[in-house]
C-alpha cells in the first residue's frame, strides 16, 4: 500500500504472443504512473522459487507508482509451448512482444528490471529495442553464462553419482549438447540451441 493508503491491483492474463499464449502479470498503480517495468525472469527452477518475492517487489513498484508487467516465457510457467522447445531468441520475441504491450498503455520511461539469468535477457533486449528502454535494473545477475551452465550441468552429475551414470562429467554433457543432444536436468529438457547460447 502507498502513502496515500490506496493499494495497487494485479491482474493475470494471457497475451497472443508471436509464438502462442503467453501468461502475464500486470501490476497496476492506484496513482499516476511514474514509468513501466518489464520483468525478465531467470532461468528454470529459479523461475519458480522467486515467484513470491517479484510478486512482492512488483507490487511495491506499483505502490510507488510504477506498472510492472511479468510475462512467462514461452515453455515456462503457464504460457503455451514445452520447455525443452524453448530457444533464446523465442524468449527475446515473446519479451518484445511483452515491451510492445506495455508501450502501448503509456510513453512514460521504459526500465527493463532482470533477475539472475534474466538480466542477459533485459541487455540484450535494450540493445534490440535501443532508445526504447531508458533503464535497466539486475537482481543478482548471472555474469557468465558458461559458469551458470557448468553449475546447471552438475545438478544432473549430483543427481547420478550412485547410478549408471557415475561417470558424468560436465565436459561430456557439453559434448552431448554439441552433438545436438536434448539434456534433461532436473526435470528439464534442455535443447542444445538454449543450452549453447546460454554457455557462449
Amino acid at each position: 500500500m502507498n502513502s496515500s493508503g490506496r493499494q495497487s491491483t494485479a491482474t493475470p492474463f494471457f497475451l497472443d504472443g508471436p509464438s502462442g499464449r503467453l501468461f502475464a502479470m500486470s501490476y497496476l498503480p492506484d496513482a499516476t504512473v511514474q514509468g513501466r517495468v518489464l520483468f525478465c525472469p531467470p532461468f528454470a527452477e529459479e523461475m519458480n522459487k522467486s515467484r513470491r518475492m517479484i510478486a512482492r517487489a512488483s507490487r511495491a513498484l506499483a505502490d510507488a507508482g510504477y506498472t510492472v508487467l511479468v510475462v512467462d516465457p514461452s515453455g515456462t510457467g503457464d504460457s503455451a509451448g514445452e520447455f525443452g522447445d524453448s530457444t533464446w531468441q523465442r524468449w527475446l520475441d515473446d519479451l518484445s512482444f511483452g515491451l510492445e504491450y506495455l508501450r502501448a498503455e503509456g510513453d512514460e520511461p521504459v526500465c527493463a528490471w532482470g533477475l539472475r539469468l534474466g538480466a542477459f535477457l533485459a541487455l540484450e533486449l535494450a540493445v534490440r529495442h535501443s532508445g526504447i528502454i531508458d533503464r535497466l535494473v539486475f537482481w543478482q545477475p548471472v555474469v557468465s553464462g558458461s559458469v551458470y551452465m557448468t553449475q546447471f550441468l552438475r545438478l544432473k552429475i549430483a543427481a547420478q553419482m550412485m547410478g549408471a551414470s557415475a561417470g558424468l562429467t560436465t565436459s561430456s554433457l557439453r559434448a552431448e549438447a554439441e552433438a545436438g543432444s536434448v539434456l534433461e536436468i532436473a526435470g528439464y529438457q534442455l535443447a542444445p540451441e538454449l543450452f549453447g547460447t546460454i554457455d557462449r
